[in-house]
């Protein structure tokens, strides 16, 4: 199933000067969802977001995160996660295991996800989870001002998947 970014979402949060969170979001990520709820073993996601569509609702920092004090966009186009594990992780959550592609580095980390619906309609089933991936940033070389900027940053995506994205 493909990622209908029409309705689906990715947002970034890191604490701030020790006062407060920073939000933002990224605009432009593209997906595919294989979920087999009765073998999930069978199941993965990969998410490939645009490092350049970073938005904090600030024309400035927006540059600034492209430069190579954080995202480096020019020499690092995407952020990707793409999973080798799926497991379930209670009633209503997954425990995705996967790598997380970021500023040139990789790391292995693991991924809470809520599955937030299914429907069948005209075009075919959809699917909805939501995730959340929490990483030290400094693992990935993104270390500018490591006193004042947060380490860690929780990168939250919803996504809709459909088998046929309506046009």
């Amino acid at each position: 199933m493909q990622v209908d970014p029409g309705h689906s979402f990715t947002f970034f949060k890191v604490g701030h000067q020790g006062v407060g969170v920073a939000y933002g979001r990224f605009n432009e990520f593209t997906g595919t969802v294989v979920y087999a709820a009765e073998n999930l073993g069978a199941s993965s996601v990969e998410i490939v977001v645009k490092a350049e569509s970073v938005d904090t609702n600030n024309e400035g920092r927006d540059k600034h995160l492209r430069s190579p004090d954080f995202l480096n966009t020019k020499q690092f186009h995407e952020i990707r996660f793409v999973s080798s594990k799926v497991e379930a992780d209670g009633a209503d959550f997954l425990k995705v295991t996967g790598t997380l592609s970021l500023h040139g580095k990789e790391k292995e980390l693991v991924a809470r996800v809520r599955k937030t619906g299914a429907a069948e309609g005209r075009r075919g089933r959809k699917l909805g989870f939501e995730a959340e991936l929490k990483f030290d940033r400094l693992e990935f070389g993104v270390d500018y001002m490591p006193d004042g900027i947060g380490h860690e940053i929780t990168l939250m995506i919803a996504v809709e998947a459909a088998e046929t994205l309506e046009r």
